[in-house]
């Protein structure tokens, strides 16, 4: 997409309704060619050949269309683009400009719509960015407040906890990883694979499924991967992890801790090192 600058000429300024009946008053007889394009203000040079391409059969668009620049989705799509970075805003997972961008390049991917956006980053421009969100000024991308102090003070008290998550890892559990440690979109998705042959969501009986907002959980195949299997995912508000998250402060940190003193007492006794990131 090129930049978005102020229009500066009246070339393509005509409606697609204007064309239309244009045309059909040249090819009904009912007007000549000069008259037609006077009478409905189209110019008479694009009259002429989309007049020829109708009556010689061919398929014609009646927009005005100007340079070798097109927008890359339609009304339909980028309808639905807004519609889902509202959904997801909805769920307390709202989308950071990157991740708009990325988005964006995933769904014109996924619907084999020819584009210009770079393959190499796997994202669109800043052009289509500043070209959408000027076609869009209702919607606003930016990093999540924090949380106020009363919100955080306000969480209702634990009432229903599940004993059994304190009891090992369940027999039927998987286990991936990373090399760098952390998860990602592709890793995300397998576990909801696995996620959903025992929560088994269905349209009478779908299932909230909780999360802390990281990238991997708005990747466009997992939210299309969820909204096909009746999943309904939310996330916690930013900044709420000693309420929600809380083996993060008491337990992972110290882990952590322990972990990597332990890795430096061993690499220190040993001639290589192989250990893995926590």
């Amino acid at each position: 997409m090129p930049k978005f600058k102020g229009r500066n000429t009246n070339r393509g300024n005509w409606s697609q309704e204007s064309m239309k009946k244009a045309c059909d008053a040249v090819i009904s007889g009912k007007m000549g060619l000069r008259q037609a394009a006077v009478t409905y203000s189209v110019p008479k040079s694009s009259l002429f050949d989309k007049v020829n391409a109708l009556r010689s059969g061919q398929e014609v668009t009646l927009d005005a269309k100007l340079g070798r620049f097109t927008q890359t989705f339609n009304s339909e799509h980028e309808t639905a683009l807004v519609d889902h970075v509202k959904d997801l805003s909805s769920r307390l997972m709202p989308l950071s400009r990157k991740e708009f961008l990325q988005l964006t390049f995933q769904l014109a991917e996924k619907l084999k719509i020819p584009h210009r956006f770079s393959k190499t980053k796997k994202m669109a421009g800043k052009d289509f960015y500043q070209a959408f969100m000027s076609r869009h000024p209702d919607l606003s991308l930016r990093t999540p407040e924090s949380t106020s102090l009363m919100r955080c003070v306000g969480f209702n008290r634990p009432q229903r906890i599940n004993e059994r998550l304190k009891i090992g890892k369940p027999s039927e559990s998987v286990l991936e990883a990373q090399p760098n440690g952390w998860m990602n979109a592709d890793l995300f998705l397998k576990w909801m694979g696995h996620f959903i042959k025992y929560a088994n969501p269905s349209k009478e009986r779908p299932v909230l499924l909780v999360l802390d907002g990281h990238a991997s959980h708005k990747d466009l195949r997992v939210i299309t991967f969820a909204r096909e299997h009746n999943i309904h995912m939310i996330s916690t508000p930013p900044h709420t992890t000693h309420k929600l998250q809380p083996l993060d402060r008491p337990f992972m940190k110290p882990f952590k801790d322990a972990y990597y003193e332990a890795c430096g007492l061993w690499m220190r006794k040993k001639s290589w090192s192989a250990n893995y990131r926590v």
